[in-house]
Formats: structure tokens, C-alpha cells, sequence
């Protein structure tokens, strides 16, 4: 059984973050992408929490739980101990103002739904391009450039334009890490 975990302020929250901690956000995707620290990554509670976690972080990397309420934390904390993810010094919960006033980097992303996307007729052949790149991974900077088109996505969209949620999810992290 895991250790309870500790609450952490911002101020705390940014030190460790500076010394290298990641901040995993388990907040539903949609306030994830309203608001969040930058260079954070998230995995919802929701679904595969475990599973996505167990193959996006390597068990020795210290990790600061960012969540709604203390009941996530403590499902969240539950669920990575059960995979080996057990480096965690803390959590935080999601609080935009707390967050502004100690300074942190916040950043949001635009969420766009496929359909609304193909009511956007113009753009939609750029779309369908960017995802056929995707697939295939011919050159960096076409998975550059389909990242920065299916990372405006949300996951259900992206299982109806048939993308790999793995593929972009690793790329997503490694775009997340490369931003701090």
C-alpha cells in the first residue's frame, strides 16, 4: 500500500519542478487544456490512467500529482504504485490563481472537434494531409507539422480520424519535456 502523500504549495511545487520533478496533471483532458502548468503532462484519471503512465514515464523519474480534488490523488497514487510509479514526491491540486500568484508559467491549448474542423472546408484538406503524414511518418517535419494540427484534437476525434493515440501521446511527452 502507498504512502499518503503530502500536499504541496506552489512555491514547493515550482523548486521541485526546477530539480527536475514532472508534473503529471489528472485532470480530464478538457481543463487540462483550459488551463495548466507549462511543460506539464496530463493522463485523465479516466480509462487507462495506469497502463499510459506505465509506458510514457520511466519509474525512477519523480513525479508531482496534479489533481481536481484528494480523492484523485489518492486513486491516482494507487494506481501508478500498482504499476511501479512510485517516486512521487507530492501532490498539488489545480488551482489557476494559487498558480499565478507564485509565478508559475501557465499555458492553455485550443481544443478543436473533428466535425467542427470539417465545417471549416478550407482546412479540412490540410487535415486529412496532416494525418496521411502521420501515418506515415515519412519526415520530421512532417510529424512536426501533423503534431501541431492533431495535438489541437481531443482523444475521441482522434479515434475518428483513425490516428495512433500512442504514437502521439509518446510524441506529445517528448514535445512536453522538450518545452520546459
Amino acid at each position: 500500500m502507498p504512502t499518503v502523500l503530502q500536499m504541496i504549495t506552489a512555491a514547493e511545487l515550482a523548486q521541485e519542478r526546477r530539480n527536475g520533478a514532472l508534473l503529471l496533471d489528472t485532470r480530464p483532458a478538457e481543463q487540462f487544456a483550459d488551463i495548466h502548468i507549462r511543460g506539464s503532462i496530463q493522463i485523465s484519471l479516466m480509462g487507462n490512467f495506469a497502463s499510459w503512465a506505465a509506458i510514457i514515464i520511466d519509474p525512477a523519474q519523480k513525479l508531482i500529482l496534479i489533481s481536481e480534488d484528494a480523492n484523485g490523488t489518492r486513486e491516482a497514487h494507487n494506481r501508478l504504485a500498482r504499476v511501479g510509479l512510485t517516486n512521487i514526491l507530492g501532490y498539488s491540486l489545480a488551482d489557476e490563481n494559487e498558480w499565478r500568484t507564485k509565478g508559475l508559467e501557465l499555458a492553455s491549448i485550443s481544443v478543436e472537434r473533428c466535425e467542427h474542423i470539417r465545417q471549416i472546408g478550407t482546412f479540412w484538406p490540410y487535415l486529412a494531409a496532416a494525418i496521411a503524414c502521420y501515418r506515415r511518418h515519412q519526415t520530421a517535419t512532417s510529424g512536426i507539422v501533423a503534431d501541431q494540427i492533431l495535438g489541437r484534437l481531443r482523444d475521441d476525434d482522434l479515434d475518428q480520424c483513425g490516428v495512433d493515440k500512442l504514437h502521439l501521446m509518446r510524441r506529445r511527452t517528448f514535445n512536453a519535456k522538450a518545452d520546459r
